[in-house]
Formats: structure tokens, C-alpha cells, sequence
């Protein structure tokens, strides 16, 4: 799966297609409309990011964050939110600061809301949008104190603000 994504990585860089921003006027993406209208990706990459994402092995979900990240896949932000309330635990290669899904997910959100609205998470509310102070306390302990819920619950309140707002 990995070998696939790298692969359709390199012929969409190769055409000139990027992942960034959605061009002005075109609808905000949704779970229902995320791969329509015109899109900067290749949509083969995109199924295959939101495949990994939702249904993957621990590994393949962080390639999935760790490639959205990078790529900045603004199409993809309805199952980066859904994502942040995943508490899998991800492989360890050092300290990462990760340690779960959720945890990454929020932090590939914190990044693209910044491309889109130039708003550091400091300036945000660290409390309210991510994880950075969680004391290292698992996906499963945040879970059951509802972090996980509330900070989904301001990405998506975010994300409407945003749409209302162009």
C-alpha cells in the first residue's frame, strides 16, 4: 500500500498537481462531497489516503496523517476531524509526541488550518484544538475524559466558521 501511495505521489508531482488549497470559490469539502468538484490531487491518492486513514493498521494511519501533512489535502480534512477521536496507539520511533491517532490527527488539523487561515495554535487555545499538553496520557484515557470529542467538535465549529465566513 505504501509503494502504491509513494507511486502516485511521484506522477502527481511529476504533472504539476499539488494538494494545496481549494481554489477560491469552490465549496468547502464535506464527507459527502470531499472528492467532487475540481480537484489540486490526484484522486487515486486521495482514496488511498482515506482508505489507510479510516480502515488501516496503526502504521498505515500515521503514513496516511504524516502524507496528508505534507501534502496539505484540504479534501481530506472531513476524515482528518473524524480521525481525531481515534485513539489507536502508533508506533513508537523515538519520542514523536504522538503516541495516537487522534494526537496526530489534530496536529495535521493545527497545520492545515494555519496554511488556510494564518492563525498559529497558540493564538488558537492549545486546550481546545489540540493535544500538546495531554501528559502523555493515551488516546484511551483522553477518550473517556472527552477531549477527544471536544476537540473534533472545534475543528468541525472551526471548519463551518471558515466556510461561512468566504
Amino acid at each position: 500500500m505504501k509503494l502504491k501511495i509513494i507511486l502516485c505521489l511521484t506522477l502527481v508531482m511529476s504533472s504539476g498537481m499539488l494538494c494545496g488549497q481549494l481554489p477560491t470559490g469552490s465549496p468547502p469539502p464535506t464527507t459527502e462531497n470531499s472528492s467532487s468538484g475540481p480537484s489540486l490531487c490526484s484522486p487515486d491518492v486521495l482514496n488511498l489516503l482515506r482508505k489507510d486513514l479510516q480502515k488501516g493498521t496503526p502504521e498505515q494511519k500515521e503514513h496516511a496523517l504524516e502524507t496528508i501533512m505534507e501534502l496539505g489535502a484540504v479534501r481530506l480534512l472531513p476524515e482528518v476531524m473524524e480521525a481525531i477521536e481515534d485513539p489507536t496507539p502508533l508506533p513508537r520511533h523515538g519520542d514523536t509526541g504522538w503516541g495516537f491517532v487522534g494526537h496526530e490527527a489534530a496536529s495535521a488539523m493545527w497545520k492545515i488550518a494555519q496554511i488556510l487561515d494564518g492563525v498559529d495554535l497558540k493564538e488558537r487555545g492549545y486546550r481546545a484544538y489540540s493535544f500538546y499538553d495531554d501528559s502523555g496520557d493515551g488516546g484511551e484515557k483522553l477518550k473517556a475524559t472527552g477531549w477527544l470529542a471536544e476537540v473534533r467538535c472545534n475543528r468541525e465549529k472551526w471548519w463551518r466558521d471558515r466556510s461561512k465566513n468566504k
